[in-house]
C-alpha cells in the first residue's frame, strides 16, 4: 500500500485574512488598556494640579472689650496694586473673607482710623481698635462759637476738624481715645485760646471752652 502525503497549501490571502482577525480580537483588549490608562492619568492630573487655597478672613476686635461686637463702625477694604476693583465695605461686626494680598483699610472711626494690612491665606486676620469715648463741648462766653480740635500724634498736634458748638455733635462727639487739643478764639480781641483734653474708652469728657 503506498503512502499518502497531505499537503497544506496556504496562500497569501489566507495570511492576510488570518492576520486581520488577529488584530480585530486583540483591538478591544487595546481599547481597554487605552482607558485604563487615560483614566489613571486624568486622575493624577487632577490630584496634582488642583490647589484648594482656604479663604483669608478678616475681622475686628475692641482691644480691652474682645467678647463685644464692633458694632460702631465699618471699614472699607481696599486690595493694593490693582488697576480696579470692588471697594467692599465691611460692618466691623461680621467677619469678611478676602482673596490673600495686601490691603488698605480706612475705619472710619473719629479720626478716621487708616491701616496697611497683609491679608494671609487660610488664617483670620484680626484688627485691634479701642473702644470710643465721647466729648461735650460747652462755652458760658457767647463770643466762642467754634474751634478747630487737635489729635496728638506723637510728635506733635495737629488739627483734625474744625467744629461749631451750635452743631449738635459737638454735644456727644464720639471720639477715639487719645490727647487733643481745642483751640478757639474769644472776647473782642479774637485771643486764641487752648484747652487740652484726654479721651478715654468709654467715657465722657466734658471741655468747656471760655
Amino acid at each position: 500500500m503506498s503512502n499518502i502525503s497531505l499537503t497544506y497549501t496556504t496562500n497569501s490571502r489566507c495570511r492576510k485574512v488570518c492576520g486581520l482577525r488577529e488584530k480585530m480580537l486583540l483591538l478591544p483588549l487595546v481599547v481597554l488598556l487605552c482607558l485604563f490608562l487615560s483614566r489613571d492619568a486624568s486622575a493624577q492630573t487632577t490630584k496634582e494640579g488642583t490647589l484648594t487655597v482656604a479663604p483669608a478672613t478678616l475681622s475686628f476686635v475692641y482691644k480691652d472689650a474682645p467678647g463685644r461686637p464692633v458694632t460702631e463702625f465699618t471699614a472699607v477694604v481696599t486690595e493694593r496694586n490693582k488697576s480696579y476693583q470692588h471697594k467692599p465695605e465691611q460692618k466691623c461686626s461680621e467677619p469678611l473673607n478676602y482673596e490673600p494680598g495686601n490691603y488698605h483699610i480706612e475705619i472710619n472711626t473719629f479720626p478716621k482710623d487708616v491701616r496697611n494690612v497683609d491679608i494671609n491665606g487660610d488664617q483670620e486676620t484680626v484688627i485691634t481698635i479701642q473702644q470710643p469715648g465721647f466729648a461735650q463741648f460747652t462755652s458760658t462766653d457767647s463770643s466762642v462759637n467754634e474751634f478747630t480740635l487737635y489729635m496728638d500724634f506723637g510728635d506733635k498736634y495737629r488739627p483734625i476738624d474744625n467744629m461749631e458748638l451750635e452743631n449738635p455733635a459737638s454735644k456727644n462727639l464720639r471720639i477715639q481715645p487719645g490727647r487733643y487739643e481745642a483751640h478757639y478764639r474769644k472776647g473782642a480781641g479774637r485771643t486764641e485760646q487752648v484747652k487740652r483734653f484726654v479721651i478715654k474708652p468709654t467715657k465722657t469728657t466734658e471741655v468747656i471752652l471760655n
